[in-house]
């Protein structure tokens, strides 16, 4: 009898709601298809996004004090604990033409590559370098010589600097070989620092502002003007710069110029926003020095001047001899003579005196 209530009243129930139990039926499928289709497209959205197939990247694994696991060539390699740029341990490597290596497999040709790392130089006695090649099978590809064999070297500053470039893997590619190299200068043996290393393929390319200006030392009364160098993310940008490191905004255009009317030491900061609201900001600690120079009329009194103070000579001298290493030229005057010298590190500055 119990039995027979239920069946009867399950009829009356389909019977008098069957549209609504329909309706019902039609808004769980459409839900399950949302759901599925969120699935999808998350999964979707996974799979885009770039990794990093540098193994061991953030150099936290070490197999022993002096040698990073998973790396192919750790030469004048220590692990660094206290000066990192992420992380427990960075990479210390002492000067020497001494490399820092990792082959890196499953490059596909024609797929945009972005390879970034960062470093510390604040030795005159260490610089560093890129020198990386693309690879098939064991032999090096010679393409983007320029972004993966650059012939400068790094500068000395305080702060952590990014290498960031992205590039187009070379037809036959199938891999990379990811290499620094630190060097010897001043016939010293300095050190730099090394962490987070990365190779992304495909995906989205992270926005990385960065800039440079036409002049770093600079005498008072001097318009320097700035160079955008951003990267990545999606255009169009919008920039924040500010000049004289103040917290001021003094500028919004992509490439401008200031005045530095007072002798002293300047940070200057970019902050760029790209069209999807992704912000980055590249600061770069005592970036101009602006010097009030002394006069001298000829270059016996040159001569005399102070080891690191500016002068500016006001008459006539003549050009006797000159040459393209160093960018090495030799004036001299009734007085005189003297050759003025690119700096000794390689980092071309001209007018130094040496």
């Amino acid at each position: 009898m119990f039995h027979k209530f239920i069946e009867i009243a399950n009829k009356y129930i389909y019977s008098k709601n069957q549209t609504k139990i329909k309706k019902t039926i039609i808004m769980k499928k459409t839900t399950l298809f949302y759901l599925a289709a969120f699935v999808l497209l998350s999964f979707s959205n996974m799979e885009s996004r770039a990794q990093n197939m540098v193994f061991n990247g953030d150099l936290e694994l070490w197999d022993d004090a002096n040698t990073p696991t998973g790396w192919d060539k750790t030469e004048n390699i220590t692990q660094e604990s206290v000066i990192v740029h992420g992380g427990t341990y960075s990479a210390k490597q002492q000067a020497g033409t001494k490399d820092l290596m990792q082959n890196i497999s499953g490059i596909t040709a024609g797929e945009t590559v972005t390879i970034n790392y960062y470093f510390l130089d604040n030795d005159d006695d260490a610089r560093s370098r890129i020198w990386s090649y693309w690879l098939n099978g064991s032999s090096t590809i010679s393409e983007n010589a320029a972004e993966l064999r650059p012939g400068t070297y790094s500068s000395n500053s305080p702060d952590w600097q990014e290498y960031s470039v992205t590039l187009t893997a070379p037809a036959n590619a199938d891999g990379f070989r990811f290499e620094v190299r630190t060097y010897n200068t001043n016939a010293g043996s300095g050190f730099i620092y090394y962490d987070d290393f990365s190779v992304e393929q495909g995906g989205v390319v992270a926005l990385n502002a960065n800039f440079s200006a036409d002049g770093t030392l600079v005498p008072v009364g001097s318009t320097v003007s700035f160079t955008d160098q951003t990267a990545g993310g999606e255009t169009p940008y919008s920039y924040s710069w500010d000049f004289d490191g103040d917290g001021t905004e003094d500028a919004t255009t992509q490439n401008p110029s200031f005045q530095y009317n007072t002798a002293g030491t300047y940070t200057v900061s970019l902050e760029v926003t790209d069209d999807l609201s992704a912000v980055d900001t590249e600061t770069k600690t005592d970036y101009i020095t602006v010097y009030v120079a002394t006069p001298v009329s000829d270059i016996a009194t040159l001569r005399a001047g102070v080891i690191g103070n500016q002068y500016t000579l006001s008459n006539e001298v003549i050009l006797t001899f000159q040459q393209s290493y160093r960018n090495q030229k030799y004036i001299e005057d009734a007085t005189a003579a003297i050759l003025i010298d690119d700096a000794p590190n390689g980092n071309f500055n001209p007018g130094l005196i040496t």
